[in-house]
């Protein structure tokens, strides 16, 4: 399993270095303005990126809160606690994003 969960770290951290200079790509490449903003998210690439980027960051940050609260919290309930509020905070902003 810590094979598994390091190669999705590892792989998820790829993709969204590839985001990230995407962006800055974009944005280097014209004056950084509001329009230019809106722009990027209206258009098809912007969106499907960014959407693939929260998913992908989603599920980095959990895999990472996971790892720590099992080196650091040693409670089991508190651990699980901590993991239902962080990933239900996840799943209800998706919520909102897809239902928007």
């Amino acid at each position: 399993m810590g094979v598994i969960l390091w190669l999705i770290q590892r792989i998820s951290a790829i993709f969204m270095m590839l985001y990230v200079s995407m962006a800055y790509m974009f944005f280097g490449s014209q004056p950084f303005t509001y329009e230019a903003w809106i722009a990027f998210f209206l258009s098809a690439v912007g969106k499907a990126s960014f959407i693939v980027f929260s998913l992908i960051f989603s599920i980095h940050a959990i895999v990472g809160l996971w790892v720590i609260s099992t080196d650091y919290i040693h409670c089991v309930l508190i651990r699980r606690c901590i993991l239902l509020a962080y990933t239900s905070s996840i799943f209800f902003t998706w919520l909102l994003i897809v239902t928007r």
